[in-house]
C-alpha cells in the first residue's frame, strides 16, 4: 500500500515540477536537421543521419544503441540488442518485437517498423521504441528539431549509489505479515461534499473485504444524506421537492447503494455486482445481474501487460518507486530536460533515503517537496521495528486555486486509517475519513459469482461497440508493451 501511494504521489509531483520547467525552456531556432541528444549531449552520426519516413523520426540502429551502452548484432533481417540483461529482438520490415529479461520475453506491437536505407546499407529503428525498450525517457523539441533521450536507469543508479533505505525496508517489512495468508478488513468511510454555494451531502460507506495473496472479496455499502441539499433549493426555488425525488432521497440515505467485488488476478477474472436498493425499478441495472471483466482481454485491447504492471507493483523497491514515477514524465526541452531530470531524481532519491529522516518526538520524518507536491513520510519506531507510519501527500495549486491533501496510516497491529480533503472555493468541496483493521480471515475469498449467477462480459460489449481504428492515434512500442498516442506533426 505505501509503495503504491509513493508512487503516484511522485508522478504527480514529477509531472507537475517539470511541467513547470518545460514552459520555461528557452526557444532554439528552427532547424531542418533533425538532431539527437543522448543525456544532455548531441550525439554523432557520420555515415548515415537520422530520418523521417512518415512523420516518424528513425535512428540509425546500430549507433543509437551502442551510444547507449549496448552490444547489438544483425543476423540477416534479425536484429538484437544487449544491455544490462536485457535483450531486444526485432526484425527489418515488421512491427512485431521482444523484450527478454531473464525468464520473461514482452512481445511489442509498433505502428512502424525497422527499415534498411538501400543508399547507406544502414538499418533504421524508430527513436522512441529504441529508446523506452531501455527503460530510457524520450521526448521531441520542437522547436530544436531535437530527439531526447534520457537514460534514467542510469540516473536512478548514480543517485542511489552510497545511501541506505531502512525505514522504507523496514515499513515493507511490517506490511509483508498482511499480504501472508487471508485477511479482512473492516473500514467505516465518513464524509460529505458541496459543489458551488450549496450545502454539503453526507457520505458514508460500510466496508468488509477478504484477501489472499492475488484473490480479493469486497462487499459494501454506501448512503448519502440530500436532506440539506434539497431544503437548500426548496428554500432558494420557492418549490415543494417532487414527490419522486423525495423518494429517491429518502431511498440514498436510509439503504444507500451496495456492490460486491470478486476477482482472482491469477486467472485475470474479476466480477462485480451492483444493488440499487430502493432506486432498483428506476435503473437498467439488474441487481440479480453479475458484469463480468476478463483483464486479458481488456488489456489485450490497450496493447499492454498488465500482469507485468501487478508484477512490477509486488516487486518494487525504492529503486522501482522513483523509476515508475519517471515512466510518466513529459520530455520536451533540449535546453532544459536532462539538467532537471537529473536534479528531481537526486532531489527524490535523497529524500528517500535514510539521511532525510529527522527526529520529531517520537517519529522519525522525511519530507520530499516537488514543485507544488508535498509528500512526508513519518514512521514510529520501537527499537528496530517500526510500529506505525503515516503519509501525506498535500499540493497547492494557484491557478484554478485548488488544495488536495492525502493522509493514510497503519500500525503493525493492522489498524489503518486516513483522510481525503480537496478544496476549491466556491467550486467545489469534499472531505472523506475512514477507520479499518486487518484481522486473520477465518475462510478465503470467494472469487466468482455464486452458481448459476446471470454473468454479462462487459469487455465483450465494449470492443462489440469499439469504433475502427482511428489514423489520428498511433501505437508506440515500449517495454512494457505499446502504448497510444495522439499523432502529431512529428511522432517519434
Amino acid at each position: 500500500m505505501l509503495k503504491r501511494a509513493i508512487a503516484w504521489a511522485l508522478t504527480l509531483g514529477l509531472c507537475l515540477s517539470l511541467s513547470v520547467c518545460g514552459v520555461m525552456a528557452q526557444e532554439a531556432p528552427a532547424d531542418p536537421a533533425i538532431h539527437v541528444q543522448l543525456d544532455g549531449q548531441e550525439l554523432v552520426f557520420p555515415d548515415a543521419t537520422p530520418q523521417l519516413l512518415d512523420q516518424r523520426t528513425f535512428l540509425p540502429f546500430r549507433a543509437v544503441f551502442e551510444a547507449m551502452g549496448a552490444t547489438v548484432d544483425n543476423q540477416g533481417d534479425v536484429i538484437t540488442a544487449v544491455r544490462d540483461g536485457k535483450t531486444l529482438t526485432m526484425t527489418v520490415g515488421s512491427n512485431q518485437a521482444t523484450v527478454t529479461e531473464g525468464d520473461l520475453t514482452v512481445p511489442i506491437t509498433m505502428d512502424v517498423a525497422p527499415f534498411v536505407d538501400p543508399s547507406t546499407w544502414r538499418t533504421y529503428v524508430p527513436v522512441r521504441f529504441a529508446a523506452q525498450a531501455f527503460g530510457c525517457a524520450v521526448g521531441w523539441d520542437q522547436d530544436a528539431q531535437t530527439a531526447i533521450i534520457i537514460d534514467t536507469e542510469k540516473l536512478v543508479d548514480e543517485a542511489l549509489a552510497g545511501k541506505s533505505f531502512t525505514y522504507l525496508e523496514k515499513i515493507a517489512a511490517m506490511e509483508e505479515k498482511n499480504e501472508t495468508g487471508a485477511w479482512a478488513m473492516d473500514a467505516t468511510f465518513i464524509g460529505d461534499e458541496s459543489v458551488g454555494a450549496f450545502p454539503a451531502m453526507a457520505l458514508s460507506c460500510e466496508l468488509h473485504g477478504i484477501h489472499q495473496e492475488n484473490q480479493a472479496q469486497v462487499d459494501m455499502t454506501m448512503k448519502m444524506d440530500l436532506a440539506d441539499l434539497l431544503a437548500a433549493i426548496t428554500q432558494q426555488s420557492g418549490e415543494t421537492v417532487p414527490p419522486d425525488v423525495q423518494a429517491t432521497a429518502d431511498a440514498l440515505a436510509q439503504s444507500g447503494v451496495s456492490m460486491a467485488i470478486r476477482g482472482d488476478l491469477d486467472t485475470g477474472k474479476c466480477f462485480f455486482q451492483i444493488d440499487l436498493g430502493a432506486l432498483a425499478d428506476q435503473s437498467v441495472l439488474d441487481p440479480a445481474t453479475w458484469y463480468q471483466i476478463d483483464l486479458d482481454a481488456l488489456f489485450q485491447t490497450m496493447g499492454t501487460d498488465w500482469r507485468k504492471l501487478v508484477w512490477d507493483l509486488q516487486q518494487m523497491d525504492q529503486e522501482e518507486l522513483v523509476r515508475l514515477a519517471l515512466s510518466a514524465l513529459t520530455v520536451d526541452s533540449a535546453a532544459n530536460s536532462y539538467t532537471d531530470l537529473r536534479h528531481t531524481v537526486e532531489t527524490v532519491v535523497t529524500d528517500l533515503s535514510d539521511q532525510s529522516f529527522v527526529q520529531d518526538g517520537d517519529s522519525r520524518v522525511s519530507t520530499l517537496e516537488l514543485g507544488p507536491v508535498v509528500l512526508s513520510l513519518s514512521v514510529e519506531m520501537d527499537g528496530d521495528q517500526v510500529t506505525c507510519y503515516a503519509l501525506d501527500c498535500s499540493c497547492h495549486l494557484e491557478n484554478p486555486g485548488l488544495d488536495l491533501s492525502v493522509t493514510t496510516t497503519l500500525d503493525d497491529q493492522g489498524k489503518l486509517g486516513g483522510q481525503f480533503a480537496m478544496e476549491s472555493p466556491g467550486v467545489i468541496a469534499a472531505h472523506l475519513s475512514f477507520n479499518g483493521a486487518y484481522t486473520p480471515a477465518s475462510a478465503a475469498p470467494e472469487t466468482a459469482p455464486p452458481d448459476g449467477a446471470q454473468v454479462v462480459d462487459l469487455v465483450e460489449l465494449l470492443t462489440a461497440n469499439m469504433s475502427p481504428y482511428d489514423p489520428g492515434m498511433g501505437v508506440i512500442g515500449g517495454p512494457d508493451g505499446p502504448m497510444t498516442v495522439m499523432a502529431s506533426d512529428v511522432s517519434i
